[in-house]
């Protein structure tokens, strides 16, 4: 019994001395590659820095056109709009915006004596884009697009018509004429804040027709928050704003 123990004792010390070279040839990790592993771990941590921290919701600007205002003082052709927008701030960088406004024109011409009166409110829909988002500064580049729509009315009258061989007049006077209109703008602008939360905002637009009704009698002189009746038009847009956030 005794020979049998020592004999198991000695296998097992065999066994133990066979296992101790397959240790030693165990990889190690040597300072290199502890610094290797320190510099992954801080990438991910600056990886992790970098993500957008933005909330979704930033903010809410409530604007008014100046533009509309002034620039019936600049011009003689007797038409302007005037016009208010909400935009919604998301994440800094997408901004979608509801514009309403209203269009008057009341004009004569001093050539042909015809005048041209319409009065109407006009709606707009769209969406801005912040180019410069990732600044997280408040003033920016903004682009967009609007889809606006109005529903007016015009009047025109003119002198009346003669006739030539029996010499009676013909009165010309349309009024209630109806005119639907809807249209496409490409927006490029800039906004800047001023003091605080009050910003201003310039910007360009090109706008396209793309359904303006037209009657027997001829085609709107002016359509409210398009313009002058045509297949495109400019504007241009100068608004003082409030940022609620």
């Amino acid at each position: 019994m005794a020979k049998k123990i020592l004999s198991f004792i000695f296998l097992l010390s065999s066994l133990a001395l066979l296992a101790l070279p397959a240790a030693a040839q165990q990889p190690t990790l040597n300072d290199k590659q502890v610094k290797q592993t320190v510099e992954k771990g801080k990438q991910l941590l600056e990886q992790q820095k970098k993500v957008d921290d933005t909330p979704l919701f930033c903010g809410v600007y409530l604007s008014a056109d100046v533009f509309g205002f002034v620039y019936p003082f600049f011009t003689s052709n007797g038409f302007f709009n005037n016009e208010f927008a909400v935009t919604i701030n998301l994440k800094n960088r997408f901004q979608p915006v509801v514009e309403a406004g209203y269009g008057r024109c009341n004009t004569t011409s001093e050539l042909y004596h015809i005048r041209y009166a319409t009065a109407a409110p006009y709606y707009r829909i769209g969406m801005d884009y912040n180019f410069q988002y990732k600044n997280k500064k408040p003033s920016y580049i903004i682009g967009g697009a609007r889809l606006g729509y109005s529903n007016s009315r015009y009047e025109v009258e003119a002198p009346a018509l003669v006739d030539d061989v029996f010499g009676t007049e013909a009165p010309f006077h349309l009024v209630d004429m109806p005119c639907r209109a809807i249209w496409a703008e490409a927006v490029v602008g800039v906004r800047v804040q001023m003091w605080k939360n009050l910003h201003l905002c310039w910007s360009i637009r090109y706008k396209r027709n793309i359904s303006i009704n037209t009657s027997e009698n001829g085609n709107p002189w002016f359509v409210p928050g398009f313009g002058a009746y045509g297949d495109e038009a400019v504007g241009a847009n100068y608004s003082i704003s409030y940022y609620f956030h």
